[in-house]
Order: C-alpha cells, then structure tokens, then sequence
C-alpha cells in the first residue's frame, strides 16, 4: 500500500469520528464523510433533523452516462453523480486474480488512485482536490449548496465523459495484464 493510500484512508477515518461527534453536538452545514464497507465518499450534510430547508428529503439520483465493453474485453460505466462529478468502474470476470481482492491492494495507474473495490468491480472518481464539479450534472439541491459554500476546485478542471472513458479503458488494460 502506498503512503497516500494509507494517508486517504487514516484522513477519512479521522474526519469520519469528527463528523460523528460534530453530528452528535447537532452542529448544523458541516461537510462529513460517510465511510461505507466498500469505500469513503464526501458529502455535504444538510441541517440536523430535517433533511431538506424545505422538510423533503434529497433524492440523489445516480446517472449512467455511459456503459460498454472495453477494448480489453470487460464491462465498464460512468456515473454522473448529483454533486457534479464522475465516477468510471470496470468490472473484471469471475475468476479474474484481482476479483476478491481490496482495491488497495491491486496496483494501478488512474486518475486519483482507486476509491472502490467490491465485488470485482473497481472505480475511480473525479471529485479530488482540482477536480471541478460539473454544474451540468448537478442536482438543484446540490446547486443550491454548493453556491451557498465555499468552492475548494477553483482552479480545478471538470473531468468529462470523455477523460473517465479513457480512463476506463487505462484501468482495464490494466487489469488485464494483472489477470
């Protein structure tokens, strides 16, 4: 594991016992971290108690952009995310030698390092540090907050469906050649 892996993961495991004592003081607009089995994801959080300013609760609704088979032969797909990124996965077949294996533990080369391993399933996301959100795939929700707080991708560049298909396409050559 490399040293930013162990970083990524120690900063989020610290931010996510911050959030949770934060939450629980019932502090209100605070960005937190929801650590799932599978990965580590940012998210804004809204007041405590209600989960929309108007009392509604935000429907997150994932896009496909896209979905095909690579050039090396395995499934691939690009979500849009209603906080305005990215995210490319490719999927390895059954059998495959990374296919139970963490996604800390398979060595390669995509934009931001793998954020998610699961079930032979890998990904990337385009929401790291001067990765700028694409207004286009945002939610009005999301919208709204991300106007109201202070913007950490000026500076940044929006990472099309063209750069996360190519980068599908670097993972799974990758793959194959770690098969």
């Amino acid at each position: 594991m490399v040293v930013s892996q162990i970083f990524r993961r120690v900063f989020f495991r610290v931010m996510a016992e911050l959030y949770s004592k934060l939450h629980h003081m019932q502090q209100v607009y605070l960005p937190y971290c929801c650590l799932l089995q599978v990965g580590v994801y940012l998210t804004p959080q809204l007041p405590c108690g209600s989960s929309q300013p108007n009392g509604e609760d935000m429907k997150e609704e994932v896009k496909i952009e896209k979905q095909w088979t690579t050039a090396a032969g395995y499934k691939a797909e690009v979500l849009a995310q209603p906080m305005g990124h990215r995210c490319g996965y490719v999927t390895v077949p059954e059998g495959h030698a990374c296919a139970d294996k963490d996604y800390d533990d398979v060595n390669v080369d995509v934009h931001g390092g793998l954020t998610y391993g699961h079930g032979g399933k890998f990904g990337f996301d385009c929401a790291h540090l001067y990765d700028a959100k694409d207004p286009d795939l945002m939610s009005d929700e999301y919208r709204k907050i991300y106007e109201e707080w202070p913007r950490f991708d000026e500076g940044g560049t929006i990472k099309t469906l063209g750069f996360c298909v190519a980068e599908c396409e670097s993972l799974a050559a990758q793959l194959k050649e770690l098969a």
